[in-house]
């Protein structure tokens, strides 16, 4: 996965390419390529958000729902309901995971992205 610095190197160098004329006739690194380094990049940076996004809500939501009183130690009975509660957040995170992979190739076939 790039990080935004990485991406941002890409952008510079593809750039300076281009502007210098250092690609073979300017079609190594032409607009079509740049955009779809950066929609690449762009689709991995959103994929890595919306993994942290699912980790902090199922942390925020599963402690809150099972540590009502929180002790120095998890019981067995806070341990079934972290189990539980990760499973559901799993299950629909993939659920909603492949109902949007879905929507995006329709869009993609269709020419819409």
């Amino acid at each position: 996965m790039l990080s935004v610095f990485e991406s941002f190197n890409i952008r510079e160098e593809a750039s300076y390419h281009l502007l210098t004329g250092n690609c073979a006739s300017n079609k190594e690194m032409d607009n079509n390529q740049i955009k779809k380094q950066l929609q690449d990049t762009i689709v991995r940076e959103i994929a890595t958000a919306n993994v942290n996004e699912l980790v902090n809500r199922l942390t925020e939501n599963c402690f809150e729902l099972c540590f009502t009183n929180p002790s120095s130690s998890m019981g067995s009975k806070d341990k079934k309901c972290i189990e539980q509660c990760m499973q559901k957040y799993m299950k629909s995170w993939n659920i909603l995971s492949q109902s949007y992979v879905k929507r995006i190739q329709e869009a993609k076939a269709a020419g819409d992205i």
